[in-house]
């Protein structure tokens, strides 16, 4: 019971700081294919951005709920549920992760996809196993001669998952890193970073709390709770 009071109670403080902290919405964004591969007239917002005004390179990361591209997130750190999708028709788990390169962010730049190597890993700080691999390398990100890409992967799928020993079920940490390497020195180098936190929550409070339907419903929820929750800590 305490450690379901806990999750309830940072998903609040999330749902609190989400007028601050709902995520930035990408230059690159609202892209035709090849843009969002999280499904179609999903925002594209709820990202954690990394910007080299410099050298006009953008990288992307963020969590969401698959199949909505719902968010949870306070800053870089993002709150998701264990278990599978709850997506009527749909498999494997609840949550995913998008990655986004625009390497011309305000259009006026040279750049190129293929101008960078990039490398994008995934750490289960829970149980120290961890994941690497070239994006680009991804049939959906096979545009080296274009500005940019965008996609979302989940660890479920069998290349992310038989090396972190995944399991939908567990409660863990991830950090996930996204860097692009200049092969030349016309560049810089950049890098942006997430954590994701999946934890179980109380029975019939995900969808009014981790879904972040408003800070209302969230405070009103925990009130009808208090009294339930509280004699037993």
């Amino acid at each position: 019971m305490k450690k379901s009071l806990t999750f309830v109670l940072g998903c609040f403080a999330a749902s609190l700081m989400i007028g601050t902290a709902t995520g930035a919405t990408l230059s690159y964004g609202a892209l035709a294919a090849p843009g969002t591969y999280f499904g179609s007239g999903n925002p594209n917002t709820g990202w954690t951005v990394s910007t080299d005004t410099t050298n006009n390179l953008e990288l992307g990361l963020g969590a969401f709920e698959r199949f909505t591209a719902v968010t949870n997130q306070v800053n870089s750190v993002y709150y998701e549920p264990v278990g599978p999708t709850t997506q009527p028709g749909r498999t494997g788990s609840y949550w995913g992760f998008k990655f986004s390169v625009n390497t011309n962010v305000d259009g006026t730049g040279s750049a190129i996809v293929g101008d960078y190597n990039y490398n994008l890993s995934i750490s289960d700080l829970t149980t120290s196993t961890n994941v690497s691999f070239d994006p680009t390398l991804l049939p959906d990100n096979s545009l080296s001669g274009t500005s940019g890409f965008q996609n979302a992967e989940s660890l479920h799928f069998s290349f992310l998952a038989t090396p972190l020993a995944y399991d939908m079920n567990a409660a863990d940490t991830y950090r996930i890193i996204l860097s692009a390497t200049p092969r030349s020195g016309l560049y810089a180098e950049n890098s942006v970073s997430i954590d994701v936190v999946t934890q179980t929550p109380e029975p019939g409070t995900s969808s009014m709390v981790v879904f972040g339907t408003g800070t209302a419903f969230v405070v009103l929820g925990l009130r009808r709770r208090k009294r339930q929750y509280l004699p037993q800590l």
